[in-house]
């Protein structure tokens, strides 16, 4: 397997190609399988089919191909891509008619008691073999869905320019009544259906019929919508088959279409830049408590208070490693309070002068006695 020198590097896909090729022989089968990237090249891969009918003018300057004369040449230049492209749009084709069919068939059996056996055997629980569970033909259909979309970017640049013009305008493959189909292109309009139904994950209800045999063809239910809209007497929902496997499918939607967040999407994403914002200015702009020790800055000599023995002490001793004072001579207060401040000290009560409260050793008068006599 070697890579091409050219191709679309538009292709991102998180899934397997599947299985490519398989041949049996006497002693076994012999297996290929190829990584998801448009950019490989397979030794069978048939050459790319060129584009006979050149692309309009409006395609390469990135105009609106709206008007009627532009119009029919996006329809013919289609038209000569799915030529081009007539052997995987069969494939994709039958795949999603399958898929459809077995999910249809799943819940008609449920519905109408078609037994535990054939309820199990088309069901999520089935064997992931033909004729078993629907997932298995959900896998294949998006097999089919990307070897169809590799095929369009190994192409000469036609398939690729018609899904890129279509991808930026939408609008010109709707008719005036909504539905789609306008521009003419199978291509895009089989990668359109995968993407709804990957985004959708519902597959029921649907065009196609319900519970064919496949040998004479005859279908109990000729179409499985209005069965399922008669089951819920006209106000059914779909059902949603709510499966990781369809993320796979999902994957044509980044092919067609420029994937656009919900408001719901947007919202939860502004808060929580939101949460993020507040933690980061919590962490980075204010001072901090962190648990742990901190690490040492040095061993540069270090003087703090060191007590003797004898009781003798000195302010400034050497702290040597490993002692007593070894943990606590560098400590200091990282985040200081600011100092305290008083404007005016409250009055002292005034007391008597020493002489005062002395009697006199003459004199003939009487002592004085202090008013604070009996405070004292």
């Amino acid at each position: 397997m070697a890579a091409a020198s050219g191709g679309g590097g538009s292709l991102a896909s998180s899934f397997l190609l599947g299985l490519l090729t398989e041949s049996g022989s006497v002693g076994g089968h012999a297996r290929r399988v190829a990584l998801p990237s448009a950019l490989l090249k397979c030794e069978d891969d048939p050459a790319p089919k060129a584009v006979t009918v050149p692309a309009p003018t409006c395609i390469d300057s990135g105009e609106n191909c709206s008007s009627r004369e532009d119009l029919l040449k996006l329809q013919k230049f289609a038209q000569a891509v799915d030529e081009g492209m007539a052997e995987e749009l069969k494939k994709i084709k039958k795949g999603r008619e399958t898929f459809l069919r077995r999910a249809c068939d799943y819940r008609y059996a449920e519905y109408e008691d078609k037994g535990e056996l054939l309820e199990n055997t088309y069901g999520p629980k089935g064997p992931l073999l033909p004729g078993g569970s629907y997932l298995f033909e959900l896998k294949r259909y998006s097999d089919a869905a990307f070897l169809l979309h590799r095929a369009c970017n190994r192409g000469m640049g036609g398939c690729q320019s018609l899904i890129e013009y279509l991808r930026d305008h939408p609008e010109d493959d709707l008719a005036a009544g909504g539905s789609h189909g306008r521009a003419g292109s199978k291509v895009y309009n089989e990668l359109r259906k995968a993407c709804e139904v990957g985004k959708s994950r519902s597959p029921v209800p649907n065009d196609g019929p319900a519970w064919c045999d496949p040998e004479t063809g005859l279908c109990e239910q000729k179409s499985c919508k209005k069965w399922w809209s008669d089951k819920h007497h006209g106000h059914a929902v779909p059902w949603v088959d709510d499966r990781t496997e369809y993320d796979d499918l999902k994957e044509t939607c980044n092919w067609i279409e420029h994937v656009k967040p919900t408001s719901r999407e947007l919202n939860k994403y502004q808060l929580k830049v939101q949460d993020d914002t507040l933690q980061d200015k919590i962490n980075f702009c204010r001072p901090k408590w962190v648990d742990g020790y901190c690490e040492r800055k040095g061993d540069k000599p270090r003087f703090g208070q060191c007590t003797m023995e004898d009781g003798k002490w000195c302010k400034a001793g050497r702290v040597f490693p490993d002692s007593e004072q070894d943990d606590t001579a560098e400590w200091s207060e990282t985040f200081k309070e600011k100092p305290v401040t008083v404007e005016m000290a409250p009055p002292l009560l005034a007391l008597p002068m020493p002489s005062e409260l002395v009697a006199p050793a003459t004199g003939r008068r009487r002592p004085r006695m202090s008013r604070y006599h009996s405070f004292f």
